[in-house]
């Protein structure tokens, strides 16, 4: 094991050992692979310019553990229910792994009151000089309804999210032509009689 899986681990425990996690934790676990090289894919993720040039929304970044990881993906004018405001650096390894605590979408009220409840841990290895390999984690979840339809919407929102990365480093394909128009067919030659 690892030692930055270690840390997700101790970051684990922690949210188990609270008395409204349930026994058998729930885990939402995605991988991908961006081809891009790894310095590229990491600064997506931890630079408001990165953030911006994927997501296409604000961000204000720290990086540095209890810095902030705030991702706003509304106008400002609907502070504070943009996003990600609250949320902050767990721990990062450069180039190798970050984890931040996450909240809840405001479409979601009373799970959205509680703050940052969650938390995700990034990992990134890369496979050659050209791409890299995502491991994206969400822990934290908790029981009852609101936390069941809040874990289907970003089990899909999350699955979203990493496609749009990916195609955030697909070189925009060559415009084709289409292909020549058929010609009309042609008659056969008259019988011979």
């Amino acid at each position: 094991m690892s030692w930055f899986h270690f840390i997700a681990f101790f970051l684990a425990a922690a949210v188990f050992s609270t008395p409204a996690a349930r026994a058998e934790e729930r885990t939402l676990v995605k991988s991908v692979r961006i081809d891009a090289p790894l310095a590229a894919v990491w600064a997506a993720w931890t630079t408001p310019a990165g953030l911006k040039a994927f997501l296409k929304i604000d961000a204000a970044i720290d990086l540095r553990v209890g810095g902030k990881y705030e991702l706003y993906f509304g106008p400002p004018a609907t502070a504070p229910q943009r996003g990600g405001e609250g949320c902050t650096v767990l721990s990062y390894v450069p180039q190798r792994m970050l984890s931040f605590n996450w909240n809840i979408p405001p479409a979601f009220p009373s799970l959205r009151a509680l703050g940052p409840t969650t938390f995700i841990v990034l990992e990134f290895s890369p496979h050659d000089d050209n791409s890299t390999d995502l491991r994206f984690t969400h822990l934290g979840w908790q029981e009852g309804e609101a936390w069941d339809a809040a874990y289907v919407y970003f089990n899909q929102t999350w699955t979203i999210l990493l496609r749009t990365l990916q195609q955030s480093f697909t070189p925009a394909s060559p415009p084709t032509t289409a292909p020549p128009p058929a010609s009309p067919p042609t008659a056969p030659p008259p019988a011979a009689r």
